[in-house]
């Protein structure tokens, strides 16, 4: 009776937190749309900020269709954890996918042009940098969904962790391949905040030759 109660508190905080997230979500779309409309009137020379804005503005976007769909979960299905149905896990995949590209392209986009000065190439990089992440995270999270959907046994609002489960017990192709993504994902975590801590430095030091 303990846990139950200790999980309905949880479900009902994070449930309120909810709230606050989502007038933030709605205010970023606000922000980053006025944003990209001042940029489209000025130079070309912004084009690749119009990618990150954009990217960002998809994020947030994302955001606040997850913080919606997660109260209206609740608010019909309270202190449920896992999966409603495979409508429910196809939605949440589809938003990981697009949350997962927006954050990753923009912040990615703004490391290669940190340190490549030259503005010839900005449009092409900001193209590949989009098409690699957007094919590497739809990948991943289609594994997940085929593991999800067909592999592990269904049970909505299952609080049970089946999928750690699987993943440190089956020898499967599905579970290797998602392991190697997620170690992949941790490698270029590393590697953006490795590049973030080397472009402060170049930055310090442009400020300090002035």
């Amino acid at each position: 009776m303990f846990n139950n109660t200790n999980s309905s508190i949880l479900f009902d905080i994070e449930y309120l937190i909810k709230y606050p997230d989502l007038a933030l979500s709605a205010f970023g779309i606000v922000t980053n749309i006025i944003h990209i409309c001042f940029l489209f009137q000025n130079s070309k020379i912004f084009i690749f900020l119009i990618f990150i804005t954009g990217a960002d503005l998809l994020h947030v976007f994302t955001a606040l269709l997850d913080h919606v769909w997660n109260i209206i979960t609740y608010i019909d299905h309270k202190n449920c954890s896992g999966y409603l149905n495979y409508f429910d896990m196809i939605f949440k995949s589809l938003i990981i996918i697009f949350f997962e590209f927006s954050d990753n392209s923009g912040a990615w986009i703004s490391i290669f042009m940190s340190f490549k000065w030259s503005w010839n190439h900005v449009k092409k990089i900001a193209t590949w940098i989009f098409g690699i992440l957007f094919v590497y995270v739809s990948l991943y999270c289609s594994i997940m969904m085929i593991i999800f959907a067909y592999i592990l046994p269904y049970s909505p609002c299952s609080s049970e962790n089946i999928a750690q489960k699987f993943l440190k017990e089956s020898n499967d192709a599905m579970a290797q391949a998602l392991l190697w993504y997620i170690k992949l994902e941790l490698i270029f975590g590393l590697a953006r905040f490795f590049s973030n801590l080397l472009l402060l430095q170049m930055l310090q030091n442009l400020h300090l030759q002035r």
